[in-house]
């Protein structure tokens, strides 16, 4: 298989598998990114719609509960609370409303019955009909019936259904009191179905414009029943059965078995759902749900798999085309490289050659493109065939000079055997007159020897008087300086008394100026004190200014009704305000009482520095006089010290003579000795030399043969590199 083929495939191979790698890596993180994200974002969306409803609830029993808070309509004077209902529902916002008593007759926007002060009635235009009542609703026994506690309370009812007619409503409830603050009955809004309905469809108009594509919703509440569902069948109707009417409700029991589950954490009100898939009617679909807040209803919503997940997909053909797109330039690319690098290589090949022969053309170059490996290596190859040119010129130059060096070395060799004959004739002559030398050394070293020893005892002597003297010199020097060093001490000691006793002053002094803050500080915390005495009164008075901005709120009708909700959040606001002001009267007092105690210990720590600064002052005069004494002691040791030093110059100078007369007096013998071996070491050089001419005269012929064997070899040297072309 040749190169360039191998080149292709094995650039191809270790392309592929890295791009196919990362490639499968990245589209799996991506489409599980998408897929997480957009599971997120369906579950905000869910929390969402849940909240939209909860305001559309919320907005209702916000009504009801001012209405709640009317005097007249909790002493049910409906010929005063009339007016301001109709005008409610005249808005929209109900399609009736409701007093009830507390035995469950009501009175009711939509009608009444003249002969009963309007309360409703079996027949409203009977004075014999029958009085109505609600007693027997479910929302009725949890407001009034069984509301032992005489709680304020406020529910949103699960669907009812009117048998005559059919139609299908959810009652907002809050219980009333009378002038006595007693449980009096109920009042209670209407929000027609198709009100609902309006509500929900606005829901389905926002997933539409989110995922453009409708949902499907179904709502639970706590007992399980189902409030809503797409299925007309499960939602709350009234069926007719051998001539009687009855009203069905559908339970959680009535839903697929595999939808269950669901269903009933629905039911317990589940605030931590997250999106799960769900097959639908054999479709694959996302579910999630959340609490309808301020009712115990839970909103869960359907939605198409295919068409939230349409991103996915198009995503993932997306990553197809551009692998395929990568292939493709990867292979090309594969088919360029290895032309590229193939090219080159084969002309490096043939030059290599070449040289591996013992001959070829040194003027060869190869072409440089880039800056890549490739024209790397042919940079490389240029350089070493120029160095090889240099090398084999440089060869064949010294090779012509080594010819004419071997017919110059034959001359000097013929030279040198004279020269040696005549050199061992005078090396006999410096022999015999090394030795007369030698005799006359010998006497004079043994009268240099006598000096030396006297020299030497007399610097003995002077060597132990100057080591004395320098003893004692050592310990004054030693005993000064520590008197230096005591009186250094007690200098710095006594400066730092000084700032001691300056701190304990400031201190003091800062001691003070805190004890009046503080007296300051009790004297502000008893005017906070007063302060505090008239925010709580302000809290009651305005507490009672937000009751009866209430009452003029439920009077003015439709106009105040959101003045109304205001009055309530001020009056709940006065009431915080009193229980922070009682709290803040406690903390002032405990405040005041931490600040006296405050200010005794301060008086205390005022007399402690005061003591403080005495003892500091007495102990600074203490160190004044020590650091006197010490000195004097200085001043006295320094001139024991000087006398000192006087004689160990003396003993110095007389120890450097002598030690120079004995340094001399060794040199003068050394030198003899030295010259004496020199003498005995020149008789036997001479010797020597007259031995060793023997050898010189034979290495002197073992040259000129060499320098025979040179010039043979120079002529080799020339024949062997004239096959290189320079």
């Amino acid at each position: 298989m040749k190169l360039n083929f191998k080149l292709r495939i094995s650039f191809f191979l270790i392309s592929f598998i890295p791009v196919v790698a990362s490639c499968a890596i990245i589209l799996l993180m991506s489409l599980g990114s998408t897929r997480k994200e957009k599971s997120q974002y369906y579950d905000t969306f869910c929390i969402n719609a849940a909240q939209n409803v909860s305001t559309f609830f919320g907005e209702k029993l916000a009504i009801v509960r001012s209405l709640s808070e009317f005097t007249e309509v909790g002493e049910h004077d409906w010929s005063v609370a009339k007016k301001p209902c109709a005008s409610i529902v005249g808005d929209g916002y109900f399609e009736k409303i409701i007093l009830a008593k507390k035995d469950g007759t009501y009175h009711n926007t939509g009608s009444g019955n003249p002969y009963f002060d309007d309360m409703a009635t079996s027949d409203n235009k009977s004075p014999n009909a029958t009085l109505s009542s609600i007693a027997a609703r479910d929302y009725f026994k949890e407001i009034v019936t069984n509301n032992t506690r005489q709680a304020k309370m406020g529910k949103v009812s699960e669907p009812v259904v009117s048998l005559s007619n059919g139609v299908r409503q959810i009652m907002v409830c809050h219980s009333i009191f009378d002038s006595e603050n007693q449980l009096s009955g109920m009042v209670a809004g209407a929000v027609s179905w198709d009100l609902f309905a309006k509500e929900l469809d606005n829901l389905q108009a926002m997933a539409r414009q989110t995922f453009g594509v409708p949902i499907k919703m179904v709502i639970v509440n706590a007992k399980g029943t189902v409030v809503y569902h797409w299925n007309e069948d499960l939602v709350i109707h009234v069926e007719e059965t051998g001539g009687s009417k009855k009203t069905v409700t559908k339970t959680v029991a009535d839903l697929p078995d595999n939808f269950r589950n669901y269903a009933e954490q629905m039911a317990a009100g589940k605030n931590d759902f997250h999106t799960v898939e769900y097959s639908l009617d054999g479709e694959k679909c996302l579910f999630g749900f959340a609490p309808i807040g301020g009712t115990d209803m839970t909103l869960g919503i359907f939605i198409e798999r295919s068409f939230l997940f349409k991103a996915i997909v198009d995503q993932f053909k997306a990553s197809i085309l551009w692998f395929i797109f990568v292939m493709t330039a990867v292979t090309i690319f594969s088919f360029v490289f290895a032309k590229r690098l193939v090219v080159p290589m084969q002309v490096i090949a043939n030059g290599l050659g070449g040289l591996a022969t013992g001959g070829g053309d040194l003027t060869l170059k190869l072409p440089q493109r880039g800056n890549d490996v490739i024209s790397r290596i042919s940079g490389n190859f240029n350089k070493f065939v120029d160095v090889l040119r240099d090398i084999i010129f440089s060869i064949i130059k010294n090779a012509e000079q080594l010819g004419g060096v071997s017919e110059n070395l034959n001359s000097t060799v013929a030279d040198t055997k004279t020269a040696i004959s005549e050199i061992t004739d005078q090396t006999g002559n410096l022999s015999q007159n090394a030795v007369n030398l030698s005799a006359s050394i010998e006497e004079t070293t043994s009268t240099v020897h006598e000096i030396a020893k006297t020299i030497e005892s007399l610097n003995g002597q002077i060597s132990v008087q100057s080591e004395n003297v320098n003893n004692s010199s050592a310990a004054i020097e030693e005993m000064v300086a520590n008197i230096q060093s005591v009186s250094t001490n007690l200098g710095r000691a006594n400066h730092t008394f000084n700032e001691l006793k300056g701190a304990s002053e400031n201190g003091r002094s800062t001691m003070d100026g805190v004890i009046e803050s503080i007296k300051e500080t009790a004297q502000h915390s008893e005017q906070l004190l007063e302060a505090n005495d008239m925010i709580e009164a302000i809290a009651s008075q305005t507490n009672l200014l937000a009751m009866n901005a209430a009452i003029e709120a439920a009077h003015a009708g439709d106009a105040g009704r959101g003045f109304s909700v205001v009055a309530d959040e001020i009056r709940k606001l006065a009431e915080e305000a009193g229980e922070q002001s009682n709290r803040i009267a406690e903390m002032l007092r405990i405040v005041v009482d931490n600040i006296e105690s405050v200010v005794g210990q301060s008086n205390a720590a005022g007399e402690a520095f005061e003591n403080i600064s005495v003892q500091i002052g007495d102990v600074n005069d203490l160190m004044s006089e020590v650091s006197f004494s010490m000195s004097e002691q200085s001043a006295g040791s320094q001139q024991v010290l000087e006398s000192l030093k006087v004689m160990q110059d003396i003993s110095n100078q007389i120890l450097g003579g002598s030690a120079e007369m004995t340094s001399g007096a060794a040199m003068v013998q050394k030198e003899m000795v030295n010259l004496q071996n020199f003498a005995y070491q020149v008789k036997d050089v001479t010797q020597n030399v007259n031995s060793k001419m023997g050898v010189i005269s034979k290495s002197v012929e073992s040259v000129s043969s060499l320098a025979d064997k040179n010039s043979v070899l120079s002529t080799t040297l020339l024949e062997q590199t004239k096959g290189f072309k320079l």
